[in-house]
């Protein structure tokens, strides 16, 4: 017996599986878990990365065409297609039998020949992720985690940031920024802990799918291939990234000057430390006088680090935008003065 697909196996698939001794039964599943629908034990194979020939003779298969008998321009764009998947043979396998689906949307306009292919095979995974698994929305926490600049996404950092979310929305917008309810129940913090279930329950799905690749060491966490995070960035270009983004590093920064049991994480966090000027702020419509909330914030964490070059800049920042504000006779303006 051949199951070829098995990626939900939540729908009973064990039910019809015979249970005698003989013949053999062969399950192909995305679904890393997909061994655990034989009771009696199975022997697992994962197909990984493919030699660059392998991949370029796999596109050229279902185009019905052999690597000997194509022009050497053909070649060179199988070539190119396999390298921006990563050489992954079901990626490599989608892209062959998937890359007319992109050609009729109106999206393909905008896209380079390449660029069709590979976004097509990574669109199939994320369509059929948010068909199965609508409640969880997999598709929008794979497209914020894309917008982290740090290569590795650590579970400590959501840990940190959901202690402090609620200060740093107040602070910096005043609570008029509501995060989306897939993010909250992410950020969710349950007393003086964060609790991590709903977080966990995307992210696994995510990793189980290969989306995600999971990270030990001391710092637990996740990280993604450089092609899905091109595509998962342009996943619902329409909403607050970019606010979200920040608050939920600044939340992070908040919390980390409060607790002293982890100071090697400073420099964790400060890898996903991406543009915090005028113009950017200006753009995420933080008020001036919250400005320096932020800058104090980062501050306050890359002179902990000993990166004092950099804390001096931003107090330099805060210390202008306090005395243009709020007079240089101001109570706040002298005190963070003296504490500078």
């Amino acid at each position: 017996m051949i199951i070829d697909n098995a990626d939900d196996v939540s729908w009973g698939i064990k039910k019809v599986l015979p249970e005698g001794s003989q013949g053999s039964i062969i399950i192909t599943s995305q679904d890393s878990q997909s061994r655990k629908l034989v009771s009696r034990g199975c022997e697992g194979l994962r197909v990984d990365i493919m030699e660059p020939l392998e991949a370029k003779a796999l596109l050229l298969q279902h185009l019905w065409w052999s690597p000997e008998s194509v022009a050497e321009d053909l070649q060179k764009a199988c070539d190119m297609v396999a390298e921006r998947l990563g050489y992954l043979a079901l990626a490599v396998d989608l892209a062959g039998a998937h890359q007319d689906d992109l050609l009729r949307s109106d999206y393909s306009h905008r896209l380079s020949a390449t660029d069709k292919t590979v976004w097509t095979v990574w669109d199939t995974t994320l369509e059929r992720l948010e068909r199965r698994y609508a409640e969880l929305q997999p598709g929008l926490l794979l497209a914020f985690l894309a917008r982290f600049s740090g290569g590795v996404v650590q579970d400590e950092l959501f840990r940190l940031a959901s202690l402090a979310i609620s200060t740093v929305r107040k602070e910096l917008y005043d609570g008029a920024v509501e995060l989306p309810s897939w993010l909250d129940r992410a950020l969710t913090a349950d007393g003086e802990d964060w609790d991590s279930y709903h977080y966990r329950q995307s992210r696994d799905l995510l990793v189980r799918y290969s989306l995600l690749q999971r990270i030990e060491g001391e710092w637990l966490g996740v990280a993604m291939h450089g092609l899905v995070q091109w595509r998962a960035r342009k996943y619902q270009q329409d909403q607050l990234w970019d606010k979200w983004y920040v608050v939920t590093i600044l939340a992070e920064c908040v919390q980390l000057s409060k607790e002293d049991t982890r100071p090697q994480f400073r420099r964790h966090a400060l890898a996903h430390i991406t543009e915090v000027g005028w113009r950017y702020l200006d753009k995420l419509e933080v008020e001036d006088k919250r400005k320096a909330f932020v800058w104090r914030t980062i501050g306050r964490v890359y002179y902990c680090e000993g990166r004092w070059k950099e804390a001096e800049e931003l107090f330099v920042q805060v210390m202008e935008t306090i005395s243009r504000v709020l007079g240089e006779e101001h109570p706040d303006t002298i005190i963070f003065s003296i504490i500078t």
